[in-house]
């Protein structure tokens, strides 16, 4: 085994199974690596080899590091603080156990989550992205509202009232302005939710999954995942959650912050909840 095994082990029950980097098949199994300074590599056990991370995005020594590791067949994607730092393709290298390891340095873990597969939402009724009735308390497709974040009391904007795709969403104090309008269009019942200035849909930029993935303004597609969007109501607002990455839309943890608006892992705080606002006629 390594001697580099501080972070998460992936396992496979059959240890004979394989996967592949860069097109080389290697048997073994995988050690995503967290020590300090490793972070985002990966070191695999039996080999004498590891792989190191291909982005810089590791934190400081002593602060917390946020790590995604996500399967979408046959892909596994290891993400390090919202940027992907490696990626490998898999040859039935499932069902595997994961293994938290902390050999020869301080590494701690905390708020762990296993968030289904997309087959595994959409199997049945357990599903954690099912849509159910639509509120009626939401206002009627096409009729222009507010968001405004619960944690700031700032308005859902688009940065510089942009028109354009790929214009990244912010909070911004509440104006008289249409970039802080927004209406709801319904789609297989979940809901797309187009801005009134650009006519473009809130949007998950290159479909990414990551946690803390900054969202955009995109041209409505149809109800493709990634711009769809289920109301969940809270008792001080909305959760709006994405039926793409099943994370939430949400403000800067900073309340006095404009940008940028993400795609989080639920965890409970205001940032994540939103009012709905109906506009003045």
């Amino acid at each position: 085994m390594s001697d580099l095994g501080s972070g998460v082990a992936l396992i496979p029950e059959n240890l004979n199974a394989a996967f592949q980097i860069d097109g080389t098949t290697i048997v073994g199994y995988l050690e995503y690596q967290l020590k300090p300074g490793q972070s985002g590599g990966l070191a695999i056990a039996w080999q004498p080899m590891t792989l190191p991370r291909r982005a810089e995005a590791e934190r400081p020594a002593g602060q917390w590091n946020e790590v995604e590791i996500r399967y979408d067949g046959p892909k596994l994607t290891f993400g390090l603080n919202g940027t992907v730092v490696n990626q490998v393709a898999l040859e039935q290298y499932w069902p595997c156990n994961v293994a938290l390891l902390a050999q020869g340095s301080d590494v701690r873990f905390r708020n762990l989550r296993i968030i289904p597969t997309k087959q595994e939402r959409s199997a049945g009724p357990a599903s954690v992205t099912a849509a159910g009735p639509r509120d009626p308390a939401l206002p009627p497709d096409g009729r222009p509202f507010r968001l405004v974040n619960v944690k700031s009391g700032k308005a859902l904007d688009v940065k510089d009232a942009s028109t354009r795709n790929d214009a990244a969403l912010m909070q911004a104090k509440q104006a008289d302005r249409p970039s802080q309008l927004w209406a709801l269009r319904t789609v297989n019942g979940r809901q797309v939710i187009l801005n009134a200035n650009s006519g473009l849909s809130i949007h998950i930029r290159n479909v990414s999954s990551l946690n803390k993935h900054p969202l955009i303004q995109w041209k409505f597609a149809d109800g493709k995942p990634q711009e769809c969007w289920f109301f969940s109501k809270q008792a001080k607002g909305y959760r709006i959650t994405s039926q793409k990455s099943n994370l939430v839309i949400a403000a800067p943890a900073n309340p006095d912050a404009d940008g940028p608006i993400v795609q989080l892992f639920p965890r409970g705080g205001d940032e994540e909840l939103w009012q709905v606002v109906p506009a003045k006629p």
